[in-house]
């Protein structure tokens, strides 16, 4: 019996006694294309009598055709929405602003080639009313270091309708039921990257967290079935989050040595805010919470490994203190 192995040597001594093929055509096209750029073509000279004909114009490119080779750009945007009914509920849902007019830059981004190989960039977006910004600075060259920066900001929607009691037809929604909470950061960066030289790294960023918030603690009032729990109640945020970083990377042979430092104080007043009026009429209660912290991350030194003989990656980490959390390398099979 004669395995499909041997069948393929059979078939490729048959095709064999063929004639060879032509050169394969990559090989020709390129001694052509060689033989053009060595000797163009010449247009013709029309001869006597004959009216030369004027060249054909070819079509201009379009900006789908051509969009490409843009690296600058801009895009607008606009829109709405008109709601009849519980506008709280609309924008907690869909995520945008009830009876109300949006837009502004969707999309921005400029860039520009300054002297001495530094590259200038600039991006960002901010559509008014809807409460969406954002803006990116970068200054880089490749060989010196970057300066960087930037600004973000977002809201989210929320609904302080509380609860209903059907049986008592009782609802009781705060004054103003559309909340909203503001979601921010900004940052500096800066750093350099010497040649031969360690790299250098820091970095300083502001969080925030401000506006009001649904709570599903909900006050207690006095209905026909007793004292129930459905009076709207809501939280008024105040955070912030201050951090530094300073990262320094050196290679030395195949090891990498990197050493990173962190210190981040933040401060949080928030409150929940109640209206409880099974005791005592109309009566309000606030909670207040404030809390105030400081980190400091002890300074750690990395060393990465890389074993190019048998493709073997390791990783170890080193703390002031002696203690060695990675005792042993992750080894991975050779490929």
């Amino acid at each position: 019996m004669i395995s499909s192995d041997t069948d393929r040597l059979e078939v490729c001594a048959t095709v064999s006694e063929r004639p060879p093929p032509p050169t394969r055509w990559p090989w020709g096209l390129l001694l052509a294309l060689a033989g053009a750029m060595a000797n163009p073509v010449v247009a013709a000279e029309p001869k006597a009598g004959e009216e030369k004909k004027p060249a054909e114009e070819s079509a201009p490119v379009t900006l789908q055709e051509g969009d490409s080779d843009f690296s600058n750009w801009v895009g607008l945007t606009s829109g709405g929405a008109s709601v009849d009914g519980n506008k709280a509920a609309f924008q907690q849902r869909v995520g945008l602003p009830a009876n109300s007019v949006f837009g502004g830059v969707e999309d921005l981004h400029f860039e520009h080639s300054l002297t001495n190989k530094w590259l200038l960039k600039l991006d960002g977006h901010g559509l008014l009313d809807y409460h969406d910004y954002g803006l990116k600075f970068d200054l880089t060259r490749e060989d010196r270091g970057f300066l960087r920066a930037g600004y973000t900001e977002s809201r989210t929607f929320y609904n302080g309708s509380g609860g209903f009691l059907p049986g008592a037809d009782l609802w009781l929604p705060l004054a103003d039921s559309k909340l909203f909470v503001d979601r921010g950061q900004a940052w500096v960066e800066g750093g350099l990257t010497l040649p031969g030289w360690p790299e250098l790294r820091v970095k300083y960023s502001h969080d925030f967290r401000d506006g009001l918030k649904d709570s599903t603690i909900w006050g207690r009032v006095n209905t026909a079935y007793g004292p129930r729990g459905i009076a709207a109640s809501f939280y008024d945020l105040d955070e912030k989050r201050d951090t530094i970083e300073g990262e320094l990377i050196h290679k030395i042979g195949k090891t990498d040595l990197g050493l990173k430092l962190t210190y981040q104080w933040s401060d949080r007043n928030n409150s929940l805010n109640l209206r409880d009026a099974s005791g005592t009429p109309n009566s309000r209660v606030t909670q207040r919470e404030g809390v105030g912290s400081d980190l400091f991350n002890a300074p750690r030194l990395e060393q990465h490994l890389v074993q190019q003989e048998n493709r073997a990656l390791g990783r170890l980490r080193l703390h002031p203190t002696g203690h060695r959390p990675d005792r042993q390398p992750h080894l991975r099979r050779p490929v």
